[in-house]
């Protein structure tokens, strides 16, 4: 049987996707679940597993050249099976023709696919809506084969192209010489052109609070020993806010959005973002139903999230599907600052330090640590009121603290 190798969508803001390094050679033999080619998204480099058996009959799309998600870009078969002539891959890109304009997606047919169903409302059976929502895959980028087009729970595993995979992390380049020029890493254009076009397309406006952490921090004193023979890990200021966030979205909703094209999704989970920062960038990994989870698991998933995106081992379901983000730069001294929204999310929260300062308390001056936290609004989704209630339901829970918090 013939196997088509497409460039999948490791996340649902992946449009496209840049072959880094094909591991295999055409009339290699390969088997089902080998590593099979390298592709460049989303701020990672990932390594694909092969989704078939055979001899890697044709290499559509070359090294180095970039198409739309769900492309054919190759095909696996045995040495007397016909391959399929209609289908063709789409024109790929080089790199520098992605800096000069727009991606326009292409999807391309599989082989005995159906005709797509008329626009209008997808057609997809339950079990492939549940699959694509959870995997983070837009369906409307997919074709079904199931009847009259229906996309079933196949086509949507097809898309993810057997998605086990394993993030390769991209050597970073060697440094210039003082008062040269350095090329950027792949890693610096995919931030420098991802954060370019939020602040092109998404209207930022900006809220700030000062929380009074003083019942956080004794609560993370008492806390942290628990945690630590819990989880063995150290319980930090990033993980109670996690969850304080977590909890802020499931008690506003409206905030719980992301953007999908003209529409405003609504999300079931509480799903919510940490900014990692490394020598060369940055990466979100995403702590999935934070609301639901207790602080030992928080902190186990967040310290776990950080190693891995630090050694280069995320994997594409680690990334993407939140609403909300936390960048918080306290630890490196900073007060207050504002970041960008990482698309298609609603918001991002940027956390400074805790600092002692004097504030009037119960008809008194008093010395109390306080903490800056400003969040970063997309004005096609929020208004200022949505912010303001977040950020005032936010700061109760941590003044609380909250009972749910532990």
């Amino acid at each position: 049987m013939v196997t088509k190798v497409i460039m999948p969508q490791m996340g649902l803001t992946m449009e496209e996707g840049k072959i880094v390094e094909w591991l295999k050679k055409e009339g290699d033999r390969v088997e089902k679940g080998e590593p099979l080619f390298q592709i460049e998204t989303d701020k990672v480099t990932l390594e694909v597993e092969s989704p078939g058996s055979g001899i890697l009959r044709k290499i559509l799309v070359k090294e180095e050249e970039t198409v739309p998600i769900t492309t054919v870009i190759g095909y696996i078969a045995e040495a007397d099976e016909p391959l399929p002539e209609a289908e063709e891959a789409a024109p790929p890109r080089k790199e520098e023709a992605i800096m000069r304009e727009e991606a326009r997606p292409v999807i391309q047919e599989r082989v005995g696919e159906l005709e797509p169903a008329a626009a209008g409302r997808i057609k997809a059976s339950p079990l492939a809506r549940k699959l694509a929502e959870e995997r983070g895959i837009d369906l409307s980028r997919i074709k079904g084969t199931g009847p009259g087009g229906r996309i079933t729970k196949e086509d949507v595993e097809a898309a993810l192209a057997a998605a086990t995979v394993t993030a390769a992390a991209p050597a970073p380049p060697p440094l210039a010489a003082e008062g040269g020029l350095q090329e950027m890493s792949s890693m610096q254009r995919i931030i420098a052109e991802r954060t370019a076009k939020s602040k092109t397309i998404a209207p930022h406006f900006y809220v700030t609070v000062e929380v009074d952490m003083s019942r956080v921090l004794a609560f993370q004193e008492q806390m942290r020993p628990r945690i630590e023979a819990e989880v063995g890990q150290k319980l930090t200021l990033t993980e109670i806010l996690v969850k304080a966030t977590g909890l802020a979205l499931k008690d506003c909703p409206r905030v719980n959005v992301t953007l999908e094209g003209n529409r405003i999704k609504y999300l079931r989970e509480a799903n919510v973002g940490i900014v990692v920062a490394m020598e060369e960038g940055l990466l979100i990994p995403v702590i999935r139903g934070a609301d639901s989870k207790n602080l030992g698991q928080i902190t186990k998933e967040s310290k776990d999230l950080v190693s891995r995106a630090r050694s280069g081992q995320l994997r594409p379901d680690d990334l993407g599907g939140g609403s909300i983000s936390i960048s918080n730069m306290g630890m490196f001294g900073v007060d207050q600052f504002t970041a960008i929204i990482n698309q298609p999310e609603a918001a991002m929260l940027a956390v400074g330090r805790v600092v002692e300062k004097p504030v009037a308390f119960y008809g008194m001056i008093g010395i109390r640590p306080l903490m800056s936290i400003t969040m970063s609004c997309d004005h096609r989704l929020l208004y200022g009121i949505h912010a303001a209630q977040f950020l005032g339901r936010l700061k109760e829970i941590l003044e609380g603290p909250d009972s749910r918090l532990g």
